[in-house]
């Protein structure tokens, strides 16, 4: 009789329930998601696969929610560690589970922006919850929308057909959007007690949303410029990420854009042996510009500079 208490207890139903719902997870990518993709964005949100996975979305953050809300209510020394974790893991299945809409059903070019969207969402929601659990989700969301970014959009940039130049874009531009929100996440984490292997990313989000960004847009303009413009559209980059540096006082922006001027400077020569056409002189004379232009902002905010060197 007392094994039959204990397994009516609260807590055995919570763990049966977890179970249950982890198990719902795995069969969307067996019943749901193994047709072909629908075509346009609105179609596949009018599509009857998508139209299911959207309340079981709902009902993993409302679990996660409610048992959130118990936990904070109860005393901590009652929340064991595996509570906790199957907490988490239920808050990670809900954004799972759009991930995993927007990876199979949308439409292939698009899949990059749909995953940048998500990671934006999840972190105004990080910041808003000040749960470390969204967080995370929002680093490995970036992972994945890099991932996809570089394998397929950037792949097929130069494809006639392709429309790929406006869906790599898009990405950058949300990803770059989810900057400020790092900013204030950081602000609001650093007087945390960070413990664990990922505790960099909770203490300084911001470094990865910003070289990732900063890499990508490099990337992609060596892949649509020619010639002396990259070189010219690096330095613009180089300048664009040393004035953001003074704004936000990060070291670490400021010496990547520094790095890549001074590495557009060096590739000048190989620029002026390559072409013997205009994209040479406006390749000395942009890079000229914007060498001008950062020492004129190293004079004006030398004062500045000296509190985060």
């Amino acid at each position: 009789m007392a094994g039959i208490r204990r397994w009516g207890s609260p807590g055995s139903w919570r763990a049966q329930s977890y179970v249950a719902l982890a198990s719902s997870f795995v069969r969307i990518f067996f019943a749901n998601l193994n047709a072909p993709a629908t075509a346009g964005f609105v179609t596949t949100l009018q599509d009857p696969r998508v139209l299911v996975l959207l309340p079981l979305t709902g009902i993993y953050f409302f679990v996660y929610w409610r048992t959130n809300t118990l936990g904070q209510n109860a005393q901590a020394g009652n929340v064991n560690t595996i509570t906790q974790v199957a907490r988490n893991l239920i808050a990670c299945l809900g954004t799972a589970t759009l991930a995993a809409i927007g990876w199979f059903a949308a439409p292939a070019d698009a899949v990059a922006t749909g995953l940048a969207a998500l990671l934006l969402a999840v972190l105004a929601v990080a910041w808003w919850t000040k749960q470390r659990v969204f967080l995370f989700q929002a680093m490995v969301l970036l992972g994945l929308a890099t991932f996809r970014l570089s394998m397929h959009n950037f792949f097929h940039l130069n494809d006639a057909v392709s429309s790929s130049l406006s869906n790599s874009i898009w990405p950058l531009a949300l990803i770059g959007a989810g900057l400020p929100f790092a900013f204030l996440i950081r602000r609001d984490m650093e007087a945390g007690d960070s413990q664990g292997w990922w505790a960099v990313l909770l203490r300084r989000p911001e470094q990865p949303m910003f070289f990732v960004t900063f890499i990508l847009v490099g990337v992609l303009l060596y892949l649509k410029m020619s010639g002396g413009t990259v070189t010219l559209s690096w330095a613009a980059e180089g300048v664009l990420a040393f004035m953001l540096a003074l704004w936000v006082k990060e070291r670490s922006f400021r010496l990547a854009g520094l790095a890549l001027v001074i590495f557009c400077v060096v590739k000048i020569p190989w620029d002026t042996w390559q072409f013997h056409d205009w994209r040479r002189a406006a390749s000395l004379i942009g890079v000229g510009v914007i060498l001008f232009v950062i020492s004129f902002l190293y004079g004006k905010y030398s004062d500045s500079l000296r509190e985060y060197l």
